[in-house]
């Protein structure tokens, strides 16, 4: 997607159910989380740390407060990575997330017959 297109898909989220908090260091954005609230506790949409800041522990320092200052202490918080996503993965087991299901797709059904 283009900035545009992704720009005009996060203030449709953000008009909805969805919020967000951004990450910064003085007035620069480093990261962000997009969350939103159901009956199962916090649902982490998006959570993206700024290429250039990766791998310096800004994204755990992020979760951490997020965690401490966004999702009440009785609520869960839950994400979904997809599985090709191996550093992701790691990211998010590394900070004590585990595991809770599979989701399976498959692409639209076409006949033979035409």
């Amino acid at each position: 997607m283009s900035v545009s297109e992704l720009s005009a898909r996060l203030r449709t989220w953000l008009r909805g159910d969805y919020r967000a908090v951004v990450f910064e260091a003085g007035s620069k954005p480093l990261a962000y989380a997009l969350f939103r609230t159901s009956e199962e506790g916090l649902y982490l949409r998006q959570f993206f740390v700024a290429r250039q800041h990766r791998r310096q522990g800004i994204g755990r320092r992020a979760i951490e407060l997020f965690r401490k200052d966004v999702v009440p202490a009785d609520q869960s918080l839950s994400l979904e990575v997809f599985v090709h996503n191996k550093e992701g993965i790691a990211f998010w087991q590394a900070l004590g997330f585990q595991e809770n299901a599979i989701s399976f797709v498959i692409g639209p059904y076409r006949t033979a017959i035409q």
